[in-house]
């Protein structure tokens, strides 16, 4: 393998639905600061939130503070609803496709096109010969009709649904910005909270593959290059993430589980804020702590 080899690398960004913007601040602080590193970048990955974080990174990221705007309004809209909705209207999934439109350069697609992959999970509804009395994306009447059959929302949506083997299947060829669109979209859907319908598209139905592993997974590339790893989750094995707990107490790295995430009191913290979004304000806290993060990585690499 060349020197150049060598130094090429890929970047993989971890899931946390509203704390997405640590991995904002993260692309952030490469743009701003890492463009040597940038340079030696093979291949932008993500998982849930991380996508986007990857997406913005390599397509436009001039473009990032525009979407944290964005991502501030909708949080504190619904925190005032009391938290994630399925009768969230517009959905979800509708207003990241409208800001995504706005955002993205026409040639997105092409940019993306070998370099950008994004980790989603593909299924099929399977058929019935009955007539659901839910919409597929509606929460609160799957709940109500696990209820009035015994058992739960989560059984019957098994029951209708076909998982491939392999639940994270990385895409990276795009024909268009509609289909680049499209698998962000699908990578990002919160079952049953994302919006009345799951993202449709080569014949699949698409959700969140952060339930399933939250980190881009090495077999989703196509090189055997360095890879750094950005988690908005505290963790071992993790090249940038929270370095300090809620107290402010530096991380102790002998307290692990054995898996890339710490299951410790500040991480369950964080997934709390992950699903039911602090405010605005708090937002852009953790996009200022992944900033910090980032550039304190970018040193110590110039120190080593």
């Amino acid at each position: 393998m060349s020197d150049e080899a060598h130094r090429r690398m890929n970047l993989a960004f971890g899931g946390g639905i509203f704390l997405g913007t640590y991995q904002l601040g993260v692309a952030k602080a490469f743009y701003n600061n890492g463009q040597a590193l940038l340079d030696h970048v093979e291949c932008y990955s993500g998982v849930s939130s991380g996508v986007i974080a990857a997406a913005l990174l390599l397509l436009c990221p001039d473009k990032i503070g525009e979407y944290i705007a964005h991502a501030k309004v909708l949080a504190d809209e619904i925190r005032k609803r009391g938290g994630l909705s399925p009768e969230l209207k517009p959905s979800l999934a509708d207003r990241l496709k409208k800001v995504l439109v706005s955002i993205l350069p026409e040639d997105a697609y092409q940019k993306a096109t070998g370099r950008l992959c994004i980790t989603a999970t593909p299924f099929k509804k399977m058929k019935h010969d009955y007539t659901m009395p839910v919409y597929w994306g509606d929460g609160t009447s799957w709940m109500r009709y696990g209820l009035s059959k015994g058992t739960t929302a989560l059984d019957i949506f098994k029951k209708l649904t076909v998982f491939p083997e392999n639940k994270l299947h990385p895409i990276t060829e795009y024909k268009d910005n509609e289909y680049l669109i499209n698998a962000i979209i699908g990578a990002t859907y919160i079952p049953l909270w994302g919006g009345p319908e799951f993202p449709e598209f080569d014949d699949l139905c698409w959700m969140d593959a952060g339930f399933t592993n939250n980190l881009p997974r090495t077999d989703c590339f196509s090189n055997d290059y360095k890879t750094i790893s950005i988690s908005p989750y505290m963790g071992d094995n993790l090249s940038i993430c929270p370095a300090k707990n809620i107290n402010g107490v530096e991380r102790d790295p002998t307290f692990f589980t054995g898996q890339p995430l710490d299951w410790s009191i500040w991480n369950l913290t964080r997934a709390k804020d992950a699903l039911y979004p602090q405010s605005g304000e708090t937002l852009h806290e953790y996009y200022e702590y992944g900033f910090f993060d980032t550039d304190r990585f970018l040193r110590r690499l110039v120190r080593d």
